[in-house]
């Protein structure tokens, strides 16, 4: 089997309700591109019957290939461990709740053809979002892009092609506290963007729970910034600066009124402020801390338990792990 021009990287979890229709129209749209294709599914943990109609798809098609979690590791490991597999030249990477409308890939392609090495995606709006999502989202946007030094495009989604280079540049990163939005503008590379209206889910509810993007969120503002970290400088600074100035203001009193009553009120909110101030920020350095903890721990940032398609039809110089379904970690 030659090695294929595109490659679709698509994680899933719990999204048996999707699967079919989702290989149905993303089936018709890449043949209409007229390239060599193959597509891979990474279930993440599903404890649905995800995989069983993975395995179904895989059998109807050789060019399908599905990689099964051992537990569920989270979106960003998945994609990871569709990247390290792809062989395409080009590799799009989208959700399977149908959201990432497939119809858009010829778009994709041709951006990709006139020589753009990042193809990535912007929605402009999700017919079923809530006004509470909308808010946080563009609050999580202001706050990443003033704190990071790479711009991130607020409305980016991981619906993005990426050339064969940019693919080996993200491989290539040994960090284990992956936030793609962020990764993707960093590698630099020429980029364009291609807008698009994310409908309702086909079906099925989402994945992600307020808890867990609030989770992302911090994932993503601390693995591509250490401003907060210097931000605990300023406000150290400006509190040690307050202080210094009250200080000397208590004592000027003392001496040009010795009658004044002492400020038992205002050393109480500055004591709490302080302390405040000094568990906020040691909770941030603890956040970096547990980070750095995980990165030295060295553990791989996701196992395979299962492998479907046909390993024989895979060059092994270009997929050294069709045959070791084995625990797997960045390069």
């Amino acid at each position: 089997m030659s090695a294929p021009v595109l490659t679709v990287v698509i994680p899933a979890y719990n999204e048996e309700a999707c699967l079919e229709e989702l290989f149905r129209r993303l089936k018709v749209i890449l043949e209409e591109v007229g390239e060599e294709y193959e597509i891979l599914f990474v279930d993440d943990g599903s404890d649905d019957s995800t995989f069983e109609k993975l395995r179904m798809i895989s059998a109807e098609d050789r060019r399908v290939r599905t990689f099964r979690f051992s537990r569920n590791f989270g979106h960003q490991a998945a994609l990871s461990a569709g990247l390290e597999r792809s062989r395409g030249q080009a590799v799009i990477t989208m959700d399977a709740d149908l959201q990432h409308p497939p119809e858009i890939i010829p778009e994709l392609v041709e951006k990709w053809r006139k020589g753009h090495k990042v193809v990535l995606t912007i929605r402009r709006d999700t017919a079923d979002s809530t006004p509470l999502k909308n808010l946080t989202a563009r609050f999580f946007y202001r706050m990443i892009n003033l704190l990071s030094p790479t711009p991130i495009t607020p409305g980016a989604a991981d619906f993005r092609l990426l050339d064969r280079k940019a693919v080996d540049a993200l491989n290539a990163m040994p960090e284990k506290a992956r936030f793609f939005r962020g990764l993707v503008p960093w590698i630099g590379f020429r980029q364009t963007e291609v807008s698009f209206e994310a409908p309702e889910r086909f079906a099925g509810t989402t994945k992600y729970s307020y808890r867990k993007m609030f989770r992302l969120a911090l994932h993503g503002i601390l693995s591509l910034s250490a401003v907060p970290l210097r931000l605990a400088t300023l406000v150290g600074a400006a509190v040690v600066t307050f202080g210094l100035m009250y200080g000397a203001y208590v004592v000027w009193t003392a001496f040009t009124n010795p009658a004044s009553q002492k400020g038992w009120a205002s050393i109480q909110i500055f004591v709490l402020l302080l302390g405040g101030t000094q568990i906020f920020f040691m909770g941030i350095i603890g956040e970096y801390i547990a980070r750095v903890f995980e990165e030295v721990k060295g553990r791989p940032l996701y196992i395979i338990a299962e492998t479907l398609g046909d390993p024989a039809e895979v060059d092994s110089s270009t997929d050294p792990t069709s045959e070791d379904p084995g625990p797997r970690t960045v390069p």
